[in-house]
C-alpha cells in the first residue's frame, strides 16, 4: 500500500484494460501508462478486477516522475487500485464502493481465470491451478522518470539478487524394514546452495551442499543460493516436525459411526473418508442449520499406534473449512481422551496435526470450534489419520 502522490500506474505487460488467464486476447503486450483510478472496472457487483498479465515491469510515480519501480523475475500478474479485495467484497454494491486515497498493489505469480459468472460456472479446467507451493523474485528500487520510455531503461535491467533454493523432503529406505527422511535443495546449476540448522543466525556453521542427507529429528533447515560473484541470496527456511516411520493404511475397515449435523444429498458424513477430495462431509444449512460446535466420530476398525492426523478442507470452496479445532482418541468409542487443539488454515491443501506423545486407540473424533468464515456450518473433504508400528514411535 503506497502514499496518495503514487497515482500514476506504468506497465509493460498486456493492456491497457483488465486481462485474466482466460480474458486476455484482446490485451495486447505494450507499454502503457495511466492514473491509478481509471484501472479500476465499474462492476455493478464490485469484485476483483483491474487485473494485468504477462508483466515484465511496473511503476508507480508522482506527477514529478518520482516513484518507485517493480521489476519481475517472470511474467507476473498484477494490479493497482484505491481499493483492497475487502473494501470491494463488503461494498456488495457499485454505488457503496469508496475509494481510499491510498494505492493497493498487488503481484501474483498466477491468477485464477474467472469462469462464465461470479457466482456461475467455474472456470475450465486449463485456467485454473492446484495449490503449490511456488517461488517469486521481484524487486522495489526508487525510480525518477516522467516519459515511459525513461521507465524501461530501467526495466530492463537484470536483477541482481538470486532467488533462495527450494527446499523439498522424500521417504527413502534406509533398511529392509526403516525409512528416513531425506532432504534435498535445489537451485540453478551455476550457484551453490548452503544451509544449517535451527538458528536463522546460524549461518556461520553452514555447509556447501553437495548431495541429498537424512534429517529425521524435529527442527528447521535454513539455505542460501550463492552466485559465482558472491552474492547470496535471503535465506529460506523450512520446519519439519519429528519424523515418523508411518504405516500405509487401508481404509477398507474404517466407518464413520457418528456425525451431529448432515446435509442430506450433498454431505453425506461417509464422505470425509471417502478418499475423494471433490466430497465432503457437510453439516446441515437447508433445514435445521445446527450450530457450532460439530463433530464427527470414525471407526478405524482396529487399534492403532496413532501419532497425528492428517485434514484436508473443502476443494471447490472456503465454506466451511476449519478454523479451530479439537481431536479426541477412544479405544472403545465411550470414554475420549483429548490428544490435540489448534488451528487449521484457510486453503485446499492437505494439514497434519502431531500429537505430543503416541497413543493407542480404534476410534477418533474430530470437534470443529468454529469455521473461517464464523458461519455455522462444518465442511470436511478428507480426515486420515498417522499411525506407526506398536513396536517403536520413531527412529
Amino acid at each position: 500500500m503506497l502514499a496518495e502522490p503514487y497515482d500514476t500506474f506504468t506497465w509493460l505487460g498486456r493492456g491497457p484494460h483488465e486481462s485474466y488467464r482466460d480474458r486476455w486476447q484482446s490485451a495486447d503486450v505494450g507499454l502503457y501508462q495511466g492514473p491509478v483510478s481509471e484501472q479500476y472496472e465499474r462492476y455493478v457487483r464490485p469484485q476483483d478486477n483491474g487485473n494485468k498479465t504477462d508483466l515484465r515491469w511496473a511503476a508507480l510515480t508522482d506527477d514529478s516522475g518520482r516513484g518507485v519501480m517493480i521489476q519481475m523475475d517472470g511474467r507476473y500478474s498484477a494490479s493497482a487500485l484505491h481499493h483492497t479485495a475487502k473494501d470491494l467484497d463488503e461494498a456488495r454494491h457499485i454505488h457503496r464502493v469508496i475509494p481510499r486515497d491510498e494505492v493497493v498493489f498487488c503481484i501474483d505469480v498466477e491468477h485464477m481465470g474467472l469462469g462464465g459468472a461470479s457466482c456461475g460456472p467455474q472456470p475450465m479446467q486449463i485456467h485454473r491451478f492446484a495449490p503449490e507451493t511456488v517461488q517469486m523474485r521481484y524487486t522495489l528500487s526508487p525510480l525518477r522518470a516522467r516519459r515511459p520510455s525513461q521507465m524501461a531503461e530501467q526495466g530492463r535491467q537484470r536483477l541482481a539478487v538470486p532467488l533462495p533454493p527450494t527446499v523439498s523432503d522424500s521417504k527413502v529406505k534406509v533398511s529392509e524394514t526403516d525409512h528416513s527422511r531425506q532432504i534435498s535443495l535445489h537451485a540453478p546449476a551455476d550457484m551453490e546452495v548452503l544451509y544449517w540448522f535451527d538458528r536463522p543466525a546460524g549461518r556461520d556453521s553452514a555447509v556447501r551442499y553437495t548431495e541429498p542427507f537424512t534429517f529425521d529429528r524435529a527442527g528447521t533447515v535454513y539455505a542460501v543460493t550463492r552466485t559465482r560473484q558472491g552474492v547470496e541470496s535471503l535465506p529460506i527456511g523450512r520446519e519439519f516436525p519429528q519424523f515418523y516411520d508411518l504405516l500405509d493404511l487401508e481404509k477398507g475397515e474404517w466407518r464413520v459411526v457418528r456425525a451431529d449435523s448432515v446435509q442430506p444429498g450433498e454431505g453425506e458424513m461417509e464422505h470425509a473418508i471417502d478418499g475423494d477430495p471433490a466430497t465432503f462431509w457437510h453439516t446441515n444449512w437447508s433445514t435445521t442449520q445446527d450450530p457450532m460446535p460439530h463433530e464427527i466420530d470414525v471407526d478405524l476398525g482396529r487399534t492403532l499406534n496413532l501419532v497425528g492426523f492428517r485434514y484436508l478442507g473443502r476443494q471447490d470452496s472456503a465454506n466451511g473449512r476449519i478454523d479451530r479445532y479439537e481431536f479426541f482418541v477412544s479405544l472403545d468409542g465411550q470414554q475420549w481422551q483429548r490428544v490435540k487443539r489448534g488451528l487449521f488454515d484457510n486453503h485446499a491443501r492437505w494439514q497434519e496435526a502431531f500429537f505430543d506423545r503416541p497413543c493407542q486407540a480404534r476410534y477418533i473424533r474430530l470437534k470443529a470450534l468454529n469455521e473461517h468464515g464464523q458461519s455455522y456450518y462444518t465442511t470436511v473433504a478428507e480426515l486420515d489419520v498417522m499411525a506407526v508400528p506398536d513396536s517403536r514411535v520413531s527412529r
